[in-house]
């Protein structure tokens, strides 16, 4: 086996390590999947008390009987809304405020009108803020058994790619010199995220350069001198 040959099979094994490092630490994690999931928990039980507190508080206002009082509510609300939330939220993904941002005349022409573009705003937010809980109960959970969007890979791919050029180089690199023509600028921004959740990189006062921590340096190092062995043997 050539060196140049050798040398391309070291770097590739180590892009495939960084890779699956990146994806377990997003899994279990509490800056990762395993907090979305976590914390889905936790709004879906706090939206479940605050629907289960004005549905009780409107029925007893207006017919002096809430049917099957506060508890009620909150296991209907449990029981049966949040699982069709979830399944809902599995087939569509609908960004509610944003289609209500869309929707907006930014030319009213009379009160009436003004008054639906702000009835609009409030159920796309009303909404978001239903579907928040669900859908980080979803994201949570796939992360988890670490099924991962198309994106969501692209994100790691640039991610791994990111640590790979940090590793070759002492000290900051300005974010501008690690831009790849033409650049995802959303994956590019997850990426650098998603590295920074898990303290793989530091980030100087200004945002402007990057590099690569300490502790993972080492890391790679070692774990590239181990491949080096391996493949020298």
């Amino acid at each position: 086996m050539s060196r140049q040959q050798s040398d391309s099979d070291e770097t590739t094994a180590l892009y495939h390590e960084i890779r699956s490092m990146l994806r377990l630490a997003d899994a279990t994690s509490m800056a990762g999947s395993l907090g979305r999931f976590v914390m889905g928990i936790g709004v879906c039980i706090g939206m479940g008390v605050v629907v289960a507190s004005i549905i009780t508080a409107c029925l007893v206002a207006i017919a002096n009987t809430s049917l099957v009082g506060w508890t009620g509510w909150f296991l209907v609300y449990l029981v049966v809304l949040v699982p069709w939330l979830i399944w809902h939220e599995r087939r569509s993904r609908e960004d509610y405020l944003t289609e209500a941002v869309r929707g907006i005349d930014p030319s009213p022409s009379s009160r009436g009108e003004y008054e639906l573009n702000r009835a609009g705003l409030a159920v796309g937010a009303y909404a978001s803020l239903l579907v928040w809980g669900p859908r980080a109960l979803v994201d949570g959970l796939r992360g988890l058994r670490g099924h991962r969007s198309l994106t969501q890979e692209a994100v790691f791919d640039r991610a791994t790619g990111l640590v790979l050029d940090l590793a070759q180089v002492d000290g900051g690199v300005p974010i501008k010199e690690l831009l790849i023509p033409p650049e995802n600028m959303q994956v590019f921004a997850s990426a650098v995220d998603i590295l920074d959740r898990h303290d793989f990189i530091g980030k100087s006062t200004d945002g402007r350069s990057l590099w690569l921590n300490s502790r993972y340096r080492q890391k790679l190092m070692e774990r590239k001198m181990k491949l080096s062995q391996g493949g020298d043997a």
